[in-house]
């Protein structure tokens, strides 16, 4: 989560050349946290109300991200 955090506020102070290549390195850590949430929730270290509440919050994290992506892509 930290590495996302750290890649967006890395993003939104570089140019708009750079931003695309971070961003994109953004959604794949991204992915990976999905990953790992879910895991989590499969070896029972997050009870389903956690899990579903991260995995809300992850996918709207992952929409602002794809929104961002798809601007500097215009």
């Amino acid at each position: 989560m930290l590495e996302v955090l750290s890649g967006i506020f890395t993003a939104s102070n570089q140019p708009k050349v750079q931003k695309l290549k971070t961003l994109e390195e953004v959604s794949n850590n991204l992915n990976l946290l999905r990953l790992s949430v879910r895991l989590m929730k499969d070896i029972k270290a997050l009870d389903n109300k956690k899990y579903l509440n991260l995995q809300s919050d992850i996918e709207e994290v992952g929409r602002m991200l794809g929104g961002w992506i798809r601007s500097l892509k215009e």
